[in-house]
């Protein structure tokens, strides 16, 4: 979106040319102002779905306290013997493991898509910058944003990988650690909520090339 405004704002720019006003150029000042008004809209959603989504990692951590507690309280009355204590503490540590691998999982999908949407954008803006050569300032600016694209998806790449590895790895130690207490305890495993399902991530819609770079150079 941002590469796509930055384009037009190009064009509309081309296109005055040496007159101050032109018809060509205030519609493509129309279509970029439409373009970033948008743009503003979808972060302010943006910003309310990840504080929603905070508000919720609270309640689900307060959730999983309580019913900590309140399995705790069960085994006491038991008076559980070690091996049904042991598997209590296996079970714990499997939930947080899963929580924490399928949100690494889930940053990772993120990063990949993101790291692909800034090498596309950096396609974009370094052949703008090939369209106003001419204008050197202009096209120094195309270019520095353009590297900063590509220092972006080489960052996120790795990030991308390290996280999906480190959640692909917590996603089998806690199975392990799950498996182990239903063996030990399958009284207690018949009492337990199920362990949680691993989400189905959506794939990213691809990066696409930019519409607007039909420019003579």
């Amino acid at each position: 979106m941002r590469t796509t405004i930055s384009l037009l704002l190009l064009a509309a720019s081309l296109a005055a040319g040496a007159a101050r006003a032109d018809p060509a150029a205030d519609k493509l000042f129309a279509q970029a102002r439409g373009l970033e008004t948008q743009a503003q809209h979808l972060r302010a959603a943006v910003q309310s779905m990840l504080t929603q989504i905070g508000d919720n990692e609270l309640k689900a951590a307060e959730d999983e306290r309580d019913a900590a507690i309140l399995n705790a309280q069960a085994l006491k009355i038991l008076k559980a013997d070690g091996r049904r204590q042991e598997a209590f503490k296996l079970r714990q540590e499997a939930r947080r493991l899963w929580n924490e691998a399928y949100k690494k999982l889930a940053e990772a999908r993120n990063l990949e898509a993101s790291a692909a949407h800034a090498r596309q954008d950096a396609t974009e803006l370094n052949k703008a910058a090939v369209i106003v050569k001419d204008q050197p300032t202009v096209a120094a600016s195309l270019t520095a944003d353009a590297s900063k694209h590509t220092a972006d998806a080489s960052r996120d790449e790795v990030n991308a990988r390290q996280l999906k590895q480190e959640g692909e790895n917590d996603d089998r130690q806690a199975q392990a650690d799950w498996d182990k207490a239903n063996v030990d305890d399958a009284e207690g495993a018949a009492k337990s909520a199920p362990r949680p399902v691993k989400p189905a991530l959506k794939p990213a819609p691809p990066p696409t090339p930019s519409k607007i770079l039909k420019m003579k150079q």
